[in-house]
């Protein structure tokens, strides 16, 4: 797939061809601007949002929303049909229509930012966040297409789980959660997941970006990994155990939502191994606390060679478990 910046272009292309129509077309009201939108012509439609975004938004015509919400679908579900001489200015096009339909807040246009949108922009990815469970279908359906940015998606998932996660049921913060550690496992992807680990943040995640950092076949990765987890390694020293212990429970949570009947046992042991430990913290039993972590972290590594546990969950939790029992025997915090 093209880099970003090729498939956007600039405005200035646009801009420039607009300067040389003819005055009649330049003197079209805002309700045949938004009938423009619905030409077969590309060059037309783009025309027609390039001039309705120079508008202000309470000069729209009530038409503008649902033709270009319309439209905005279309494009994000249908082959474009343009050839790939077209240059840069099909992109450019698709993002002045994501930037006109963004201003309407409509609801109706979260598919199509899920599809399109979000590969054109941060504010597009706010909008799909913004929207919480709602939206993981569409997310979903991005995921799987194959002319998807996936990191694109990876980042809208960050999004979601820190500045958006009051949008998210507990059920969908365990399906967020699930769907950003498969970025982890994916050989082009694991760079994305370390980066999104500072982001959202997940300092707990640490073990499983050192592990990326030196197992990766691809050196960018390894140094975008490195370099996350030299960010991680400094929030994770600042968070305070029985913050680690909780943000651990919520992975153990997150793993355990529907277990297959081998894991249903390993499950049971993780959850009260952690609950465990976290009451430990709460009533100031440190050393208690040290052993029964030690014991969750022996169950995890169990529960990863018995399959029940994926090598990439086992290093969150273990590896945050071990770094616990570390910490707790030789530091007062």
């Amino acid at each position: 797939m093209p880099c970003l910046l090729t498939r956007l272009g600039s405005t200035a292309r646009i801009a420039a061809a607009l300067v040389v129509l003819p005055p009649a077309l330049a003197a079209q009201t805002p309700d045949s601007l938004v009938r423009l939108l619905t030409s077969a012509d590309w060059h037309q439609r783009a025309d027609g949002i390039y001039r309705l975004n120079a508008l202000p938004a309470n000069t729209l015509p009530a038409s503008f929303g649902p033709v270009a919400v319309a439209l905005l679908t279309r494009e994000a579900t249908t082959p474009n049909g343009v050839s790939p001489d077209s240059g840069e200015g099909y992109g450019e096009y698709e993002t002045q229509l994501v930037k006109g339909v963004l201003r309407l807040h409509d609801p109706q246009a979260l598919r199509g930012m899920a599809l399109l949108g979000i590969q054109t922009g941060a504010a597009a990815k706010e909008f799909v966040a913004s929207f919480g469970g709602a939206a993981l279908p569409y997310l979903d359906e991005a995921w799987n297409r194959a002319d998807t940015d996936r990191p694109m998606v990876v980042l809208t998932f960050v999004l979601m789980l820190g500045k958006y996660a009051t949008a998210l049921a507990d059920s969908d913060q365990i399906g967020v959660r699930n769907r950003l550690l498969r970025a982890a496992s994916d050989s082009m992807l694991a760079g994305v997941f370390a980066t999104a680990a500072v982001r959202t943040p997940l300092p707990e995640a640490l073990p499983l970006v050192q592990r990326i950092a030196t197992t990766s076949p691809f050196s960018d990765v390894r140094d975008e990994a490195q370099n996350a987890a030299a960010v991680l390694a400094r929030l994770r020293d600042q968070a305070t155990p029985t913050d680690l212990v909780a943000r651990l429970r919520t992975w153990v949570a997150t793993f355990c939502a529907h277990p297959a009947e081998q894991a249903v046992g390993d499950c049971g042991a993780m959850t009260a191994l952690s609950r465990d430990a976290a009451n430990d913290l709460a009533e100031g039993r440190r050393g208690p606390a040290v052993s029964v972590l030690g014991a969750f972290a022996d169950r995890v590594d169990g529960a990863v060679r018995a399959g029940t546990l994926t090598s990439d969950q086992g290093s969150l939790l273990s590896g945050t478990a071990r770094y616990l029992v570390s910490r707790l025997d030789h530091s007062p915090n």
